[in-house]
């Protein structure tokens, strides 16, 4: 039984560690619908350009970073 408790809280704690931090567009002073806001207008704009898979998230990034966003790891 023992076992079992230590195997559990174990595999628990590594599954916690091997998971990506989580990151997110961030400004001083923006709230979340303004995020929202600013990265919804970046992602259609860079869709509407018919651009590829590949450069779409760099596209994105560069938009959100013009204004004025960083993205930074939360939690």
């Amino acid at each position: 039984m023992k076992y079992l408790v230590t195997t559990a809280a174990l595999s628990v704690f590594l599954t916690g560690c091997a998971a990506p931090p989580r990151v997110e567009w961030t400004k001083e002073g923006a709230s979340t619908h303004d995020r929202e806001s600013v990265l919804s207008e970046c992602l259609y704009s860079v869709k509407m350009n018919k651009v590829g898979m590949t450069e779409q998230d760099e596209l994105v990034g560069l938009c959100m970073k013009s204004k004025g966003y960083r993205l930074r790891k939360v939690g």
